[in-house]
């Protein structure tokens, strides 16, 4: 069985190919549907050397699906790699946009629970070529009682272009 941070890790991976491959997927017969196929993609690596994708409408009025790797570190002292992959975020006419999601609380199967949230703020550039911002996300670890055994978060600017 593979360990929460592996699980992690190749989440990321895996959210950052559906990405990739979302931006121009096929039909049935082979053909690129026409609406996904018109998105614009924009491509970045992190100064944590991970990937930033995001698939944009045309028209730059709604980023389609978000995915970005970030490091967390740990009250602990450990640490982890996590994947975000946000979806439908609007974007603003002066080019700048916001998402926040969670706390999400999670349960295992040992009685132990954990807590997730994020946000991602960013703009696009005047000419649309460009979009830069910073990405956070957060995780509280309780165990069976309640208590908090760890606190992770995490915080990355980022850019990508198209």
């Amino acid at each position: 069985m593979l360990s929460r941070t592996a699980v992690r890790i190749v989440t990321a991976f895996a959210a950052v190919a559906c990405v990739g491959a979302s931006a121009l997927p096929l039909s049935a017969d082979g053909a690129l549907r026409a609406s996904a196929a018109a998105r614009v993609v924009f491509g970045g690596v992190t100064p944590q050397d991970w990937p930033v994708v995001l698939s944009v409408d045309p028209s730059r009025h709604r980023i389609a699906r978000a995915t970005i790797a970030i490091d967390e570190q740990c009250s602990s002292g450990g640490s982890f790699t996590f994947g975000d992959d946000d979806r439908n975020v609007r974007v603003r006419k002066d080019g700048s946009f916001s998402y926040t999601w969670g706390p999400y609380t999670y349960r295992n199967a040992d009685g132990t629970t954990y807590d997730q949230s994020g946000k991602v703020r960013g703009r696009f550039n005047a000419s649309g070529t460009k979009v830069s911002g910073t990405w956070r996300v957060a995780e509280t670890d309780y165990n069976g009682s309640g208590a908090v055994t760890d606190r992770c978060s995490g915080s990355v600017r980022w850019s990508a272009r198209h």
